[in-house]
């Protein structure tokens, strides 16, 4: 009997994906595990959206995704020559995910909504969220005949502050929330009070503070930015990266800001009991509680908190 994907997850629906807010979609990817748990959303942020948009974006089938994308990018090109067709409203793709069948169902989604990508934009640079970049930069191409930048801090092309890419498309601004990793940025869609959090907050569980990279008091200041951003009244709903966008934002902030100040004070009690300030002795104290595939990742959080308080990270 094949293993159940979904096994690890305790909440009776899945997120499928769909329209989150009146200019955002997600498309949910198929690449579920315990570090990505039903798999990694991919956004699309639109300047426009149909009012008939409602539920999941449709799925295409690989096998015709040439068609599609000839047919999409023909229906691109004769919007703006038609006066009687509706010209495609811009739009930017925020992580791309994993590549294959996924580049294929947010390119449908496109097509179903009648957008055109203006950019792509990454959260961050970790392999779920960037691994198809390039297939779907590739295909934005086709579709556009034209240009479609990758916009993300490891190409050094997307500071803090309002962004719009071109005439036309959607007007958001960059937010830096470093911690899960250095280059962690966050979106906010100023009309919808919605910010796209990357991989920082969850509703399901914490995150990883992914050491070398993530920095454990980058990451209780990134908390505070986003608890600052729900408490001036300019975000009333979070899109993670994973797992269902959510409303009471500030509810998951301060449960995950609990947590990580829990895990701080297991550490230090192992400390003082006399676990040796080594990575993996740690984990196999603190964290009995976990799925042990997760047992890697805990380790990174170990070693980002072993540096909080000072020590050299061994083990």
């Amino acid at each position: 009997m094949q293993e159940n994907p979904y096994q690890f997850i305790e909440d009776a629906l899945i997120y499928e994906g769909g329209r989150v807010s009146d200019h955002l979609i997600c498309v949910r990817a198929n690449n579920p595990s315990p570090m990505t748990y039903t798999g990694t959303n991919t956004y699309v942020i639109a300047a426009k959206l149909p009012a008939q948009c409602d539920g999941s974006p449709s799925k295409a089938p690989a096998s015709v995704m040439s068609a599609m994308g000839q047919a999409h990018s023909v229906s691109v090109r004769a919007g703006a020559r038609q006066q009687d067709a509706v010209p495609p409203a811009l739009c930017y793709i925020v992580d791309p995910g994993p590549a294959g069948q996924h580049i294929y169902d947010v390119l449908a989604a496109l097509a179903q909504y009648n957008l055109a990508p203006s950019a792509i934009i990454e959260t961050h640079d970790h392999l779920d969220h960037t691994e198809g970049t390039a297939e779907m930069k590739e295909a934005c191409e086709r579709l556009r005949q034209a240009p479609v930048p990758v916009l993300s801090r490891r190409t050094q092309t997307l500071p803090d502050g309002l962004l719009r890419v071109e005439s036309g498309a959607p007007v958001v601004e960059i937010v830096s929330l470093p911690g899960h990793s250095r280059d962690s940025i966050g979106i906010m869609l100023p009309e919808d009070k919605v910010v796209l959090t990357g991989d920082v907050v969850f509703k399901q569980g914490p995150t990883v503070v992914y050491y070398p990279d993530g920095v454990l008091a980058d990451y209780l200041t990134t908390l505070d930015v986003l608890d600052e951003l729900v408490a001036s009244g300019r975000a009333t709903m979070f899109a993670p990266a994973h797992g269902w966008p959510y409303d009471e934002p500030h509810r998951f902030i301060e449960a995950t800001r609990v947590h990580r100040l829990e895990r701080l004070k297991q550490i230090d009690k192992a400390l003082a009991d006399g676990v040796a300030p080594n990575a993996a002795a740690l984990v196999n104290a603190v964290y009995t509680d976990i799925d042990a595939r997760l047992r890697p990742y805990a380790k990174k959080s170990v070693q980002a908190q072993l540096v909080y308080r000072g020590y050299e990270v061994t083990g």
